[in-house]
C-alpha cells in the first residue's frame, strides 16, 4: 500500500459514514410517514414491512458506530505517525492534507510556498512516510 492510498483511508471511511447516517435519516423519515388505509379486501394486519425497515436501520446504525469507532482509532494512529516524521513541514503538510483535507492551493497560502513547491513537497513527505512507516 502506498503512502498516499494509506493517508486516504480516512476521508474514505468519512464519506461511508456520511452515507450510513444520510441513509438512515432516509430510513427514519420513511418509518414517519403516513400511510392511507384501504378498506378494500381483507383486513389482515402485518407489519413485516415496517419490521424490516427497523432492522434495516438498526443494522445501519450498528455499522455506522463501528465506522465511527474505527474512523477515530485511523485517525489517532495516523495523526501520530505524521507527528513522527522529521521535518515540521512534512508534518504540516501532510495534517493539512489528509487530516483537514485541504487542496494543495491552500495549503500553499497556508504556508506561504508556491503551488509547485508544495506539490514537491508533497511528494517527499510522502516518500518519508512510506519509509519509515509502510515499508518493512
Amino acid at each position: 500500500m502506498t503512502a498516499k492510498t494509506y493517508l486516504n483511508q480516512l476521508r474514505s471511511l468519512e464519506a461511508t459514514i456520511a452515507a450510513r447516517k444520510a441513509e438512515a435519516e432516509r430510513l427514519k423519515a420513511e418509518r414517519t410517514y403516513l400511510q392511507g388505509v384501504s378498506y378494500d379486501g381483507d383486513r389482515v394486519q402485518t407489519s413485516a414491512s415496517h419490521n424490516a425497515q427497523f432492522e434495516k436501520l438498526a443494522d445501519i446504525i450498528a455499522d455506522t458506530e463501528r465506522s465511527v469507532v474505527e474512523l477515530a482509532e485511523k485517525r489517532h494512529r495516523i495523526i501520530n505517525q505524521i507527528n513522527g516524521l522529521q521535518k515540521p513541514e512534512y508534518i504540516e503538510l501532510l495534517q493539512l492534507r489528509y487530516l483537514e483535507h485541504q487542496k494543495f492551493e491552500a495549503i500553499a497560502c497556508t504556508m506561504g510556498l508556491s503551488y509547485v513547491r508544495v506539490t514537491h513537497l508533497h511528494g517527499e513527505a510522502l516518500l518519508a512516510f512510506q519509509k519509515k512507516y509502510l515499508t518493512q
